[in-house]
């Protein structure tokens, strides 16, 4: 029926205005031409002395316009001959072109163009809830589809373009046309029964599209992308719950790595009362040593859940070896990590040669910056101060100069949040006035090895890329490699499927934004069940199976059987993350396992009683009242 609605309007449609005017005037040039063409027809009989009554001439002449020429009625002379040649000729045109021409302009395109909508709805079915509603189809908002739709829940992709909607239809995606500064395409969308909203287009349209929705529901969380930090305050009175400034959260996030060339830990997540920490190995007593070795479990409370290498994430296991290179992530209580910070001084006795290369800074500095980071209290991007080039110069000599190439807003952040921590750098750009107003700026083209030169590279401990160019960071990443072999370079890519390009041209650390964008809003939807750490390995939380009720941990190989890592027990509120083999979670609690996707699949198999068998049910199950996503 709703396809017969639409066929039906566009016809009403495509017949109205001036292609009523012009199917008026074609209907009036035919009847007229077979009016004309029979009193021709009793005009050229009466000559050859002949006589037809006038609907015999109509006859004549429609026959012969439209070629069908059956011959009981035909001329016997010279001119009747011709005369019948320019009727067919004249009707040829007529009936064969103009008639069929008009026809797929005014019936049959448009029936065809509305059957190729209908292909695209307009709104989503009655009861729809617990979706998800994507405003584009930017890299970030793709890596977040790929995640809500192996998580199993529903997602709806709006545009505004018809041809664009069918295109996306005929991929497969879920998609909807409408308007999206209209409050009735988000009624359409079931915007107030929806799980969460995504925008990430300009800071404009993710205003105006923020605002018009608000005008609808005021329940649903919506997460908008911002590239100006002046516009999080105007998004946030707009109506959104979460703004993301992922220029500020690469920035801070390569700092980070850059400020943590000690064993001290640096918080990256909490997850109640669980903190997820990384810390490096690099110089320290950590390195070359197995994990059952260093045995911070018992030492400190804290679990190895993963090891960092090159950017690639590998499962901790007890005979797992600890590089030069690698950072490990960490999951523990509050106390814990300080007991665990307390004592990696210790760690650091008789660093290796690389880890002298690396800069130190203040310790505490670097644990503030690590725990306090976040997009709203880093340094202004605009307004950092990187001292004086004097400074820069100690600094270089002591081999803690980081060289940053690029002066948009990740680089710019890269920078404010190096200098809040005292670490001087240099920054290179081909616009000055990007840099111009800060004093370790380098103008000029960071391929070019004299502005490299004069940037310090041959002095930098850390080399950090920014570009905006995926093609121009790989570029750089190589040539800088093949300068300086051993200095840390870490750089980012706005589309994942280069973050392995950019390791093998010699990156130590790559950060993606479409990753970076997509982990955030996808953290905006855990509901208190699940946070993604990074693409792929998640932190979640569900009711102690009775299987493993009130067992000893150390009775059951959770982690060999699945590979989730049990790193926390939620009773009434409070989250106890100091476990051990003889931990038995009470029947009434919660776990907080940590594990890649694949591993909470195969936990939920394993242990969960009457688990759902498709990701909708699967969705439901976990939204539904009562379940451990709502307590």
């Amino acid at each position: 029926m709703k396809i017969v609605a639409a066929l039906t309007a566009a016809l009403t449609a495509s017949l109205s205005g001036g292609s009523v005017r012009a199917l008026v005037r074609l209907v009036v040039v035919l009847f007229g031409s077979i009016l004309l063409f029979t009193v021709g027809f009793q005009l050229v009989m009466a000559i050859e002395g002949r006589e037809f009554s006038w609907w015999s001439g109509v006859y004549w002449t429609v026959v012969t316009m439209t070629t069908l020429g059956f011959g009981d009625i035909v001329f016997e002379s010279d001119l009747g001959r011709m005369y019948s040649v320019v009727v067919l000729l004249a009707g040829a045109v007529l009936v064969l072109v103009l008639l069929p021409f008009t026809f797929i302009q005014l019936v049959y395109l448009p029936l065809r163009t509305a059957a190729r909508e209908a292909r695209a709805p307009r709104q989503l079915p009655v009861g729809t809830s617990g979706h998800v509603l994507l405003m584009g189809r930017s890299s970030m908002e793709q890596v977040l589809m790929r995640r809500v739709r192996h998580a199993g829940i529903p997602y709806t992709l709006i545009v505004e373009d018809v041809e664009e909607a069918i295109a996306l239809h005929d991929q497969d995606y879920p998609v909807m046309v409408g308007l999206l500064d209209d409050p009735e395409t988000f009624r359409a969308a079931r915007a107030e029964d929806a799980a969460l909203v995504v925008t990430m287009r300009s800071d404009q349209a993710n205003t105006n599209i923020t605002f018009t929705l608000r005008e609808v529901t005021d329940s649903v969380t919506v997460v908008a992308t911002a590239t100006s930090a002046d516009s999080v305050d105007v998004l946030e009175l707009a109506g959104c719950d979460h703004v993301v400034q992922l220029g500020q959260l690469l920035g801070t996030a390569f700092a980070r790595r850059i400020l943590a060339p000690t064993a001290r830990s640096s918080v990256v997540a909490t997850f109640d009362d669980l903190v997820i920490a990384e810390t490096s190995a690099a110089g320290t007593e950590l390195a070359g040593r197995r994990l059952d070795e260093l045995d911070l479990q018992t030492r400190f409370g804290v679990s190895v859940v993963g090891v960092w290498e090159r950017g690639s994430l590998q499962a901790a296991h007890a005979d797992t070896r600890v590089g030069e290179s690698s950072i490990l992530l960490l999951a523990g209580g509050r106390e814990q990590l300080e007991a665990y910070d307390s004592a990696a001084k210790h760690f650091d006795d008789g660093p290796s040669e690389d880890a002298a290369e690396r800069p130190s800074g203040d310790a505490d500095a670097r644990a503030e910056d690590g725990r306090g980071s976040t997009h709203e209290d880093a340094a202004d991007e605009q307004g950092a101060d990187p001292g004086t080039a004097t400074e820069a110069q100690e600094a270089a000599d002591d081999g803690q100069l980081v060289l940053v190439l690029g002066g948009g807003r990740v680089g710019r952040a890269t920078v404010a949040s190096l200098h809040e921590a005292g670490i001087p750098y240099r920054i290179v750009d081909q616009r000055e006035e990007r840099i111009a107003h800060l004093d370790g700026a380098v103008v000029g083209d960071a391929a070019d090895i004299e502005v490299l030169r004069a940037a310090g590279i041959d002095e930098a401990s850390a080399i950090v890329i920014t570009t905006h160019e995926d093609d121009t960071n790989i570029y750089l990443t190589l040539y800088c490699r093949r300068l300086r072999p051993d200095v840390e370079i870490l750089g980012r890519v706005n589309i994942d499927r280069n973050v392995s390009t950019m390791h093998r041209a010699g990156a130590d650390l790559v950060l993606s934004y479409a990753s970076t964008g997509a982990m955030e809003a996808w953290n905006a939807l855990r509901h208190h069940r699940t946070m993604l750490l990074a693409e792929g390995l998640v932190v979640f939380r569900l009711p102690v199976p009775a299987e493993l009720a009130r067992r000893r941990l150390d009775e059951v190989d959770v982690r060999g059987e699945t590979g989730c890592t049990v790193v926390g027990v939620a009773v009434e509120g409070s989250c106890d993350t100091d476990l051990d083999g003889a931990t038995r979670p009470a029947a009434d609690a919660e776990l907080i396992l940590i594990g890649d996707t694949a591993a909470e699949e195969r936990f939920l198999a394993r242990y969960v009683a009457e688990r759902p068998a498709s990701g909708w049910s699967r969705w439901w199950q976990r939204l539904r009242p009562g379940s451990y996503a709502s307590r």
